[in-house]
């Protein structure tokens, strides 16, 4: 894992200028077994890391990497979303079947089991502004805004590839919303899109020839997007306009990075 340190915030840019992954943190990684991690999510709080490995996710303090607790998921599910509710209180799961749910972080318990239809949920986004919002996509042609106050589909967001949106079914591999929730970005597909959560439309197409999307973020202020790619490089795009404005390789080298994730003090974990 590597982290990109918070530059001081100026008027004009609240990141650092490219090359802006500076550190490393240590040789630790946050694995604790044999088994890899569908999806890594952290609390709106910055204090826990969730983990999915197959059907169980860790709770992990994100300091030092030590797990907290363990939640097994019934019925099983291998576990390839993850995401807390923007009130810290809920974690949403979802992974290799037709169906996502919500676990308590306090208690472990499940608390809703809610169906998805034939659809399998590869990515999960929960909205920092509405703790009954939550985002699924994965292999299907459009991809569900959630509301969990009633288990209800309140918008169904295109999966795109290319230029234009296909007949066929897609698959959705990473998402994430805006600091406020008006704004969310998915990706597929090796790139990613810009879509207004409140008009319920598409935005704009973000991604160029010679980078090919894995995973996306925004920062801490919502003034650029960071888009990883298969070949461990980081971008960074002006939200406004969408133009590139900086990019870096990853010290890790030529590694395919998946799960951006911006830190509250600013940070950039991969």
């Amino acid at each position: 894992m590597f982290l990109a340190e918070p530059s001081a915030v100026n008027a004009h840019d609240p990141l650092p200028t490219s090359p802006f992954l500076v550190a490393t943190i240590g040789e630790r990684t946050f694995r604790t077994g044999p088994a890899w991690y569908g999806d890594l999510a952290l609390s709106p709080d910055g204090a826990l890391l969730a983990g999915g490995t197959g059907p169980t996710v860790v709770l992990l303090d994100a300091k030092t990497g030590a797990p907290a607790r363990w939640i097994g998921v019934t019925p099983a599910l291998n576990v390839t979303g993850l995401a807390f509710t923007a009130d810290g209180a809920r974690l949403v799961a979802a992974g290799w079947d037709d169906h996502f749910v919500l676990l308590d972080v306090a208690t472990g318990a499940q608390t809703a089991r809610i169906p998805l239809g034939r659809a399998h949920a590869m990515t999960l986004a929960a909205s920092p502004a509405d703790p009954d919002l939550v985002f699924t996509g994965g292999f299907e042609e459009h991809a569900k805004l959630w509301s969990l106050r009633d288990a209800r589909v309140v918008w169904e967001v295109p999966c795109w590839s290319g230029e234009h949106a296909l007949d066929a079914k897609h698959y959705l591999h990473a998402s994430s919303f805006s600091s406020d929730g008006r704004l969310l970005i998915t990706v597929a597909y090796g790139g990613a899109d810009l879509w207004d959560v409140a008009q319920q439309q598409h935005l704009q197409r973000l991604g160029d020839e010679d980078f090919s999307v894995a995973g996306a973020a925004f920062s801490r202020a919502d003034r650029s997007i960071i888009l990883t790619s298969t070949t461990g490089h980081v971008a960074r795009y002006d939200t406004s306009v969408g133009h590139r404005l900086a990019d870096a390789l990853c010290p890790s080298g030529n590694r395919s990075l998946h799960r951006p994730v911006v830190t509250p003090d600013g940070a950039l974990l991969l």
